[in-house]
Order: structure tokens, then sequence, then C-alpha cells
């Protein structure tokens, strides 16, 4: 007779593997501590096989726990995906995120994915913005949780969940003449980095002329790995070939603070939203 995963169980085991602590599990899983161990060990016997070594204060997978990870994530997914679309979950809520491309072209989606998979009565609704847009949908009431850059002396009040170096990037293989202006790519205006970047290459008087003002990072990225010229910008998300560009007539750029919000009328799900990102930020 086929034996059948109990998701509520396979939704434990993914938070275990994921923090490697049982405890860490039922904080996040509302349970007690034996609920999560009494899950788990039902898991196992099910199995057939150990999936947790204690270390310490926490737990080690073991190799059958790897194994079944990527079922367990697809199972509850799946699951998932199955009662959003026919409608079956009625309390479901919708929590709106608002996030500058750099976080949410390539770290953003995995990180709610992850989220989603433990809160299944959760969907997201993501928008990718410029910051002062971010800035202004989180204030407004019209986004609930927002990832945006924050400088000292912007008047901003937001707590970091991260600094980051701003950096002068290019391909590897550029090399600037040093007889031309600098060839600068940069997103259209308005944006933070493309008026820093103007704005310490004017006061160091170096000529620059831009070369290409694209409407997203990801074009942006291109242009630069083509050789079009240099960008300022986080290396956060920066392709393969493009590199930190240093030459003494560049002047320093200093860092960015990577703020979390959540508006003032924030649900508790939508804070709790706050608290995963927040915890997966400080692991970059």
């Amino acid at each position: 007779m086929n034996t059948n995963f109990d998701i509520d169980v396979l939704r434990t085991f993914i938070e275990s593997v994921r923090h490697k602590s049982l405890a860490n599990a039922a904080e996040r899983r509302a349970k007690s501590a034996s609920t999560v161990t009494l899950q788990i060990q039902r898991l196992e016997q099910q199995i057939g096989a150990k999936l947790f070594q204690r270390a310490g204060r926490g737990v080690v997978p073991t190799e059958h726990a790897l194994r079944l990870l990527p079922y367990a994530e697809r199972i509850v997914l799946a699951n998932d995906e199955g009662l959003r679309t026919v409608g079956s979950s009625p309390s479901m809520e919708t929590i709106r995120i608002a996030a500058p491309a750099d976080i949410a072209e390539i770290w953003l989606p995995r990180q709610l994915s992850d989220f989603l998979v433990i809160h299944s009565d959760i969907s997201v609704e993501a928008q990718v913005l410029r910051n002062s847009e971010i800035i202004e949908r989180i204030d407004n009431g019209e986004a609930d949780v927002a990832l945006h850059w924050s400088r000292s002396g912007d008047g901003s009040t937001a707590r970091p969940a991260a600094t980051f170096p701003i950096e002068w990037m290019a391909a590897a293989s550029f090399s600037a003449d040093p007889q031309r202006a600098w060839p600068i790519v940069v997103l259209q205006s308005p944006c933070l980095f493309r008026d820093l970047g103007v704005t310490v290459l004017e006061k160091a008087n170096e000529p620059l002329r831009i070369t290409m003002a694209t409407t997203g990072v990801t074009g942006l990225w291109s242009a630069v790995a083509a050789g079009l010229g240099i960008t300022c910008r986080v290396p956060l998300g920066a392709p393969e070939g493009v590199v930190r560009y240093q030459d003494e007539r560049l002047p320093a750029l200093g860092a960015i603070d990577l703020a979390l919000r959540t508006s003032r009328t924030a649900s508790a799900k939508a804070r709790d939203l706050e608290a995963y990102l927040m915890e997966a930020i400080r692991k970059l």
C-alpha cells in the first residue's frame, strides 16, 4: 500500500534542513519542540532512514535529508499552487512587496519562493521599481514590505538591514583610454547610482560621456559586460565577467545601506516576511 507524505510534516522538515535547527524550525512553525521532534521521527520512520545528526546545539542534515529536500519542496509548492489555483483557500492574504531591480531580479525570487513554501496561506505581489518610487509606495501604504537603497544624509529614517560598498564596475577586459572622457553606462533618470557616479566624477574634474542609458539593471549589466563603459553600482547581481574596476583617477564611492521596511498598517504576516528577509539579507 502506498505511503503518503504529510504536507505539514514536510514543512517542518524543510525548515529544519534550511536552518539546521529543530528549535528554530519549531519557532518558525509556531510548534512546540516536542511536536517538531515527533514530526521528524515520524518522517524518518516513513522513509526508513535517519534525517538529522546532532551537531552542538543544532543538527546537520544527513545525505538522505538532502536527497529528500528537493522533492519535499516540490510537493509543498504543488500543494499550495493547487489550492491557490482552484481558490480553495478563502483566507489567502496578499502581501505587496516593492524592491529595486538589483535585489528583485536575482536574489529576491528565491527568498520569496522559500517563504511561500512555509506560509501556504499567503500570496506575494512583487513590484520592481525605482528607489524613489519604492519609498513613495511604502510611505503611502501602497506596499506592505519594501526594500530600498538609503544613503546617510538623504533624510531617511529607515533601519538599514545591510551595508554594501559601491564600486566602479566594468568588463574584465575593459581598459580606459586616458585621453578620452570616461565612458559611463547608467540607468535612465531618476537613479540614485547614476546621480552619485556623475556627481563624484564632476567634482573630481574627470570628464565623462554616457555611452548607454538603459531602462533596467539587466540591460545595464549587459552593456557593461559588452565593454561599453564602466558603471557605478553595488556588485550584487553582477554577471560573470563584470568585475570591480580600479583606476587611481576614479574617486571613491563609499557605501550604501539596504533598508527593509513595512508600512504602518502592515499585517502580522507582512511582518513575518520582513523578519524572514532580514535574516536572509544578513547572510549576503
